[in-house]
């Protein structure tokens, strides 16, 4: 199954010829991202395979037995197509783009797992009816098993697709409709939701030198959002600060702004207004400066009412 997966091919090849991370990067890419490459964090562009197959005198084509795609240049174009749909919250063509290739025979279980998950993105967004259930992500991993809550479960997953499968698994299965469930139910719920998503955060962090930094401040979003719905906002606080401190340098405005509202509920929800209304504001200039406050302008509107926010 290895061999499935590109980076580790590339590594693989570049060993072979002897080549260093700075002999193979250079010319075509910084080291820190032929590094990203090789551990299946990021999926390099059509350029980017072009020239590593030039300079590693191989024909990549022949170490990716797909039955859909004519070559991993025709591959990497199809996934920069679905991140800028992604990225410019273009949700229907996104649905649609990716739909097409989920109803397909792909072999590679690393193309397939990024396909399918943009396909799910595209269907919250859209509130596709029905969405699949925790089954579809199991079995995007290729396991079968009830609950994944076993520390074996990560042991072999070999990209970060594979952990934010896991994310979406635990978001749709333990979050969607949360506040319409009894609260034992909420509370079981979500405290199954922590205890997973500081796995996920754990052995993500523990197996990779370089991280998706604004993956890992969604996994603490989501514990904190958790420790919201539990009352426990203290927790809440902590969690959201944490990532706050540690990752708020590498991580995107719309995570960062995320985590600020996250804090800010809490903050309120424990009657501590003034660094509340902090938070939100921070919420607010974040969105502004990206220039999608259109996007979340109910909540902004609804913020700025209660709060009295200028």
């Amino acid at each position: 199954m290895e061999d499935f997966y590109l980076g580790n091919s590339i590594r693989k090849l570049r060993k072979q010829k002897k080549l260093t991370l700075d002999e193979l990067a250079d010319g075509i890419c910084s080291k820190r991202q032929l590094q990203r490459i090789e551990t299946n964090i990021t999926i390099p562009s059509a350029d980017i395979i072009f020239k590593l197959s030039k300079k590693l005198d191989e024909n990549l084509k022949e170490y990716f037995p797909y039955s859909h795609f004519e070559d991993p240049i025709e591959m990497a174009k199809l996934i920069k197509t679905l991140e800028q749909l992604y990225e410019a919250r273009d949700y229907l063509k996104l649905y649609e783009l990716s739909k097409e290739y989920v109803e397909t025979d792909i072999k590679s279980p690393e193309f397939k797992q990024i396909i399918c998950y943009y396909h799910w993105n595209a269907a919250i967004y859209l509130e596709i009816d029905p969405l699949p259930d925790e089954h579809y992500f199991l079995s995007l991993l290729g396991y079968s098993i009830e609950s994944p809550s076993e520390d074996t479960f990560f042991t072999s997953f070999r990209t970060l697709f594979e952990y934010k499968i896991i994310y979406s698994y635990i978001v749709i299965k333990y979050f969607d409709d949360i506040y319409e469930k009894p609260l034992d139910i909420r509370t079981q719920n979500m405290n199954a939701a922590i205890k997973l998503l500081k796995q996920v955060i754990f052995h993500y962090t523990a197996s990779y030198k370089i991280l998706d930094y604004n993956f890992v401040c969604r996994l603490y979003n989501n514990i904190a959002h958790s420790y919201n719905i539990l009352g426990e906002h203290d927790k809440a606080i902590y969690y959201a600060d944490k990532a706050l401190s540690q990752y708020v340098l590498f991580c995107s405005l719309s995570v960062i702004a995320m985590l600020h509202y996250v804090k800010g509920y809490a903050l309120a929800k424990l009657d501590q207004e003034d660094s509340a209304k902090s938070s939100f504001r921070y919420f607010i200039k974040l969105h502004e400066m990206i220039g999608d406050s259109e996007y979340v302008a109910p909540l902004i509107e609804s913020l700025k009412t209660t709060y009295n926010l200028s």
